[in-house]
Formats: structure tokens, C-alpha cells, sequence
């Protein structure tokens, strides 16, 4: 059975960080702070998220699997993005893409710089061989 991921404190850190950075509106191009409605709670919960934008449209991709934010979007599919002053309202989408991402860090660009479009993979080995994050679209 596979590991079910946790924030370290590390990540919670960084995370405070990032969403300092984004509310002030310099936290990057593609940052964006999702708000969502807690499935349980009902309560709004927000997180930072990296927003990918390609031909096929804007897309969330949890790179560590079904985290609460998957959840609650499932749930509750009227999300809010926030980027400094700019807030847009959002319907997010869970859509199983044509072709599984690869699952190495090759597919944002390697070395920890994120690539701004996903790329087909070049090899049917990478079809096989990867577990496929959850990919949600969103349009507003």
C-alpha cells in the first residue's frame, strides 16, 4: 500500500512562505492560492498551488496524489484562485488526461525549475510504469 503523504514541518514552513509571497503578488507567474470548501467541515480552506497552463487549458496537478485540496475540489468543484490583489472564481473539473504525466522531475523541467506546459512523453515505457496525478481543470 502506498505511503499517504504528510506536511513536514519544513513544507508548513515553506507553504506560510509562499502564500505570504503570493498575497502580496510576488510569489511567481504560475502561484496561485486555491480556497476551496472543506468536504467535512464546510469551512474554507486555502493552500498554495502551481497553476499549469497548456494548449488543452489550465490545469491543478497534485503532485503528491489525493491531498485534502483534491478532495475538497471533488467535493466542491467552485474554487477561488488568488494571485496578490487578483482573485478570479473558478469551476475545477478532475479530468483523466489522454496520456499519463511522467512521474520523475524530467516532467517539470528537472533540477527544480517547473516547466509551464506538460509535454507527451516520448517513451511507452513512462505509460506503463507511472502512477498518474490526479489532474483538474480549471475554467472561469
Amino acid at each position: 500500500m502506498a505511503r499517504t503523504y504528510h506536511l513536514g514541518p519544513t513544507r508548513r514552513a515553506g507553504n506560510l512562505v509562499i502564500t505570504a509571497l503570493i498575497r502580496a503578488g510576488t510569489g511567481g507567474r504560475a502561484n496561485y492560492l486555491l480556497t476551496t470548501v472543506g468536504r467535512r467541515t464546510g469551512q474554507s480552506r486555502t493552500t498554495p498551488v502551481t497553476l499549469v497552463e497548456n494548449a488543452d487549458g489550465r490545469w491543478l496537478v497534485s503532485p503528491y496524489g489525493n491531498v485534502g485540496w483534491v478532495y475538497n475540489v471533488r467535493a466542491h468543484p467552485q474554487v477561488t484562485l488568488r494571485q496578490g490583489q487578483r482573485t478570479e472564481v473558478a469551476r475545477a473539473e478532475e479530468a483523466v488526461p489522454r496520456w499519463p504525466a511522467r512521474c520523475s522531475s524530467s516532467t517539470w523541467g528537472g533540477s527544480g525549475s517547473r516547466r509551464r506546459s506538460l509535454t507527451r512523453p516520448p517513451r511507452t515505457r513512462w505509460r506503463r510504469s507511472c502512477r498518474r496525478p490526479p489532474g483538474i481543470r480549471c475554467s472561469g
